[in-house]
């Protein structure tokens, strides 16, 4: 699946600075990505990550870092930023704060009208099981030294449970499941979906085969939609076979859970703090 290259502008890379042994080191804690809404003529810019991303930075010297326009990135420090959750569901494991970016970076939003929105919107949008999905994130063995190098990871939406995900640390999740071959660094990772586009293609048979014309449905590739961020992935005891999280040094199940876009949009639009945010920005313009 060919991907434009501009879809990677909406990710950058979520880290902190420690010391050891009297020198300045980078740990990278995971990935974020930039997220564009509009309200009442205005647009507002955000930017979206794992709740489990945010807070392991926390009370560290964190930043993001992000491509500049020509050449290079930039750490940005989020130190004072504020993280918003979702008001009402704490089994949400993502996570909202303000950031304007000025037009010195090489970053591109992803406009919220391109979330999947709710199940209605998914299947009107022509996106279910089996489609082709990615992820976008950071690869911690060639992240790109001079800049940002985003990796995707293919895969498939595998399912689209009826039930919530139990899951280590946020309880039972709706989510989406992927085959995706995820692997640490892509939490907060964007996860996008093609939709499947089904066209009739009118076919001749032999005239000996006795059935003469026919009409089949092959299917092609059309849109892509923000399906949700990557939380992490299902991983195998090899004792006992019981599915666990984030147990470091066992089998990787290759099944991603995807927190859907829906729950990212609900931060943004219902958060009490962002709308009040948002209502000074747009009276401020007024004034």
């Amino acid at each position: 699946m060919r991907v434009p290259d501009n879809l990677t502008y909406c990710v950058v890379y979520v880290g902190y600075t420690y010391n050891e042994k009297g020198a300045d080191r980078d740990h990278y804690g995971g990935t974020a990505f930039l997220v564009s809404h509009e309200t009442e003529g205005s647009t507002f810019l955000y930017l979206v990550t794992a709740d489990h991303v945010a807070k392991g930075v926390q009370g560290q010297r964190s930043w993001i870092r992000v491509n500049r326009i020509g050449a290079g990135a930039e750490k940005v420090s989020i130190e004072n930023i504020s993280w918003f959750n979702h008001p009402t569901n704490q089994s949400v494991d993502a996570a909202v704060c303000v950031w304007e970016w000025g037009d010195t970076y090489a970053v591109e939003p992803v406009p919220t009208e391109y979330f999947i929105q709710n199940e209605e919107d998914r299947v009107e949008r022509g996106v279910g099981i089996g489609d082709e999905c990615f992820n976008i994130g950071i690869f911690i063995f060639a992240k790109g030294e001079q800049a940002n190098s985003p990796l995707l990871r293919y895969g498939t939406i595998a399912m689209i449970p009826a039930d919530p995900i139990v899951t280590t640390g946020y309880g039972n999740m709706e989510a989406y499941l992927t085959e995706a071959r995820s692997l640490g660094g892509v939490s907060g990772a964007p996860v996008f979906v093609r939709e499947s586009v089904t066209f009739p293609f009118l076919i001749h048979r032999k005239k000996d085969s006795g059935i003469g014309e026919d009409t089949v449905y092959p299917t092609g590739s059309g849109s892509f939609f923000l399906l949700g961020l990557n939380h992490g992935h299902f991983e195998i005891d090899k004792n006992d076979f019981n599915i666990i999280y984030f147990k470091k040094g066992e089998a990787n199940m290759g099944l991603s859970v995807v927190v859907p876009a829906a729950k990212i949009l609900e931060i943004i639009r219902d958060h009490p703090d962002l709308q009040e945010i948002r209502g000074r920005s747009i009276a401020a313009q007024g004034a």
